[in-house]
């Protein structure tokens, strides 16, 4: 049977959004979306312990007891609830509370106040830093709440709105898709009524785009997870937003290559680092599509392979030192029958809906490499 159809006829599709500040999640039976393909539930909203903070979306929040181990109220608005009145009863010592997934141990104790903070970075309370701030009049102290007038805000929202619409226009202008007509906002972020308007202002009605923000916007990313869990092909092409490629020892080129790349090996002199591009940022790439890429080895006998991984926002990055390289992971490519000629090993990437799938053969013998890719955490 089709892998299409069997997905799609699932009794149960349950997706799971895990965001850095909230989580949430999203489900389909079978018997709704023989009935409504777009009917897909999430939770009842989740509520805070001031009661003040209704969301689609629980904080993502973890506790521990002292076994390390999952207790009651152990994930989200609970977790934080639970973490509070432990620290209030002076019984929080051998709890490990993780918050917003930072993945940075409190134990035992809350993050230090804002008093003390002033007072450890500044020398003086908060109260004293505020009188001789400049935002003075923006901002005050009530009962132990901090109540920040709406320019602040607007001002502390600007510095990311700002950079959003610069990014999106950016985009737009530059993206390989140019048909672009309906721009839609998910995520909790798109929640805000500020950034909706700052969002709305700049696109809205121009050049033929129409902004959308959908009822729960918080939530939306899940559910559309849900459904393509039951239509994974719903998604025909991604547009890559990195360069992706390997190092690579090419022969040395004198007066192209920089004498500090310059290497020896048993083939002869050659330029290390070399950013051996697979696929550069922007490209649109459709599901199955794949790439093919020659490889050699540089030593007698040589075993493997062991090629590195890395990416960059730039377009044509040289080498795998250039500012904004980054790791990301190891390929091993197992060589058949090592001996003392060059072998030339073919490797091929080939990216599916949410995978990618890596295969190698020696040109030779046309024999398949064992391969084994190891990601960064």
């Amino acid at each position: 049977m089709d892998n299409q159809i069997q997905v799609r006829d699932a009794a149960l599709i349950v997706a799971i959004d895990f965001g850095t500040s909230y989580s949430g999640y999203a489900f389909q039976f079978y018997y709704q979306y023989e009935k409504d393909p777009t009917k897909i539930d999430s939770p009842q909203a989740f509520n805070s312990s001031s009661g003040r903070l209704a969301s689609m979306k629980t904080s993502t929040c973890l506790l521990l007891n002292e076994g390390k181990e999952i207790d009651e109220c152990c994930f989200g608005f609970e977790a934080e609830d639970k973490y509070m009145e432990l620290c209030f009863n002076k019984t929080n010592k051998h709890y490990y509370f993780f918050r917003r997934f930072k993945m940075q141990l409190q134990d035992g104790q809350l993050p230090p106040t804002l008093d003390k903070q002033c007072e450890d970075n500044l020398k003086h309370g908060f109260t004293a830093c505020l009188k001789e701030s400049a935002h003075e009049t923006e901002i005050s102290l009530i009962e132990s709440k901090l109540l920040l007038k709406p320019q602040l805000v607007e001002k502390l929202f600007r510095q990311a709105t700002d950079q959003i619409i610069e990014h999106m226009k950016y985009i737009l202008e530059e993206s390989p898709v140019k048909s672009i007509s309906h721009i839609l906002m998910v995520g909790g972020f798109s929640e805000s009524p500020f950034v909706q308007n700052v969002v709305r202002e700049a696109f809205d009605g121009k050049n033929g785009l129409k902004v959308i923000i959908p009822k729960d916007a918080g939530i939306t990313i899940a559910k559309g997870a849900v459904l393509y869990g039951r239509f994974p092909k719903i998604i025909e092409s991604r547009v890559l937003r990195f360069t992706y490629g390997l190092g690579k020892s090419p022969r040395f080129i004198e007066g192209t290559h920089p004498e500090e790349k310059k290497i020896r090996s048993d083939t002869g002199i050659r330029c290390s680092d070399v950013f051996d591009i697979i696929l550069s940022a922007d490209t649109e790439v459709k599901s199955g599509f794949s790439v093919e890429n020659k490889y050699l080895t540089i030593h007698y006998f040589q075993e493997e392979l062991q090629l590195d991984i890395y990416y960059t926002k730039e377009k044509k990055p040289r080498f795998t030192t250039d500012p904004g390289c980054k790791l990301l992971g190891g390929l091993n490519v197992k060589i058949p029958n090592p001996s003392k000629d060059q072998h030339r090993v073919y490797v091929t990437f080939q990216f599916g809906m949410t995978e990618l799938k890596i295969s190698a053969r020696e040109q030779s013998s046309k024999l398949p490499c064992t391969t084994k890719l190891t990601m960064i955490e």
